[in-house]
């Protein structure tokens, strides 16, 4: 009975994807440093490692319940505690050792170039997955390693919601800890989010609603293909943008647990963004991680923010790096949009 409540769950998680058309990857007309990332819990972390690496051309991010550049430190075992349960052992030194090796050997760009960036922070208060304290020290690194100022930066930590994505339409109660990790709680991150950004060059209050026919997929092989990325990606590209208009673009990514192959498409309809997207003409990517269970160990699907797929301890780790595999199918899909990547 219950390989066969998980076969017939896995086949409608394949049939909402397939409910999708495919578009074929090509150039749009993109605005010049419009380029943003965001990502909740490892899709957080990711989205930082891929901010750092192409600072001189990401204009700002967003992250949910993610931590500090290379906390990981390439252990699993600090992702699993350090990193998600005790932030009272992250020491903010050696990851600033790190980022700087990186940055002199061109693995990644100037640090000086996060100093323009526009960040928000979200960490819930009711959190037990990644504890608030994990989001602190993000903040501490931004501010005093990184030396973002402190007005870039908008944080909030103060909302009684567990750990999830949240929003003000679709989910679970607030302080629900579980699947799809999309929790309601009458707050729109994704809006503030986008909101910090872009700034002056969005349109908060959107009347346009997400148009269903304008959410494709890419299939995620060749360049844009990794260890444990799934076969397809997603990508939501407003009527403007197919029609010519110059668009901004802005790349989310899942948390563990939350890529299509375990959720369907919950996280790429829900987690917000599209609702923003016609009315700000603004081109958001869903890149997709899923589950492997050998070469590399990746159970939950995760995207790579402790070095799964690198030949450790024989040579250094860069999955935090331009030279990650990871973000480097990422970055070849966003130069294939048309996005200039450096």
């Amino acid at each position: 009975m219950k390989f066969t409540l998980t076969f017939i769950f896995a086949l409608l998680l394949a049939t909402v994807a397939l409910c999708q058309r495919e578009i074929t990857v090509q150039k749009y007309n993109i605005k010049p440093k419009s380029l943003s990332v965001s990502g909740i819990s490892a899709g957080g972390y990711m989205s930082v490692q891929f901010e750092v690496a192409f600072s001189n051309s990401v204009k700002g991010a967003g992250v949910v319940a993610g931590g500090p550049y290379w906390c990981a430190q390439s252990q699993m075992l600090n992702a699993l505690q350090a990193c998600m349960k005790t932030p009272s052992s992250i020491s903010l030194s050696p990851l600033k050792s790190q980022a700087q090796s990186y940055a002199k050997q061109g693995l990644i760009d100037p640090l000086e170039n996060l100093l323009k960036h526009k960040i928000y922070l979200y960490s819930g208060s009711k959190d037990t997955v990644v504890v608030p304290g994990v989001m602190k020290k993000l903040l501490e690194q931004y501010t005093d390693t990184f030396n973002v100022p402190k007005e870039n930066i908008v944080t909030n930590f103060d909302t009684a919601s567990e750990h999830a994505m949240i929003t003000d339409d679709f989910g679970n109660r607030c302080d629900y800890a579980g699947s799809p990790y999309i929790n309601n709680c009458k707050l729109d991150v994704s809006n503030e989010i986008l909101r910090t950004i872009y700034f002056e060059d969005y349109t908060q209050n959107a009347t346009a609603a997400a148009i269903d026919s304008n959410l494709f997929y890419y299939k995620q092989t060749g360049s844009y293909s990794a260890p444990s990325f799934d076969s397809k990606g997603y990508i939501y590209v407003p009527t403007a943008c197919q029609q010519g208009t110059q668009c901004k673009v802005h790349v989310a990514f899942h948390g563990c647990v939350q890529g299509v192959s375990s959720i369907g498409l919950d996280y790429v309809k829900n987690a917000g963004y599209n609702k923003h997207a016609e009315s700000n003409n603004l081109i958001v990517v869903y890149p997709q991680a899923t589950t492997s269970y050998f070469n590399p160990l990746n159970p939950n699907g995760c995207f790579d923010w402790w070095g799964y797929d690198q030949a450790l301890p024989i040579n250094p780790s860069v999955y935090a790096t331009k030279q990650g595999k990871q973000i480097a199918a990422i970055a070849a899909l966003l130069k294939a949009l048309g996005v200039d990547l450096n």
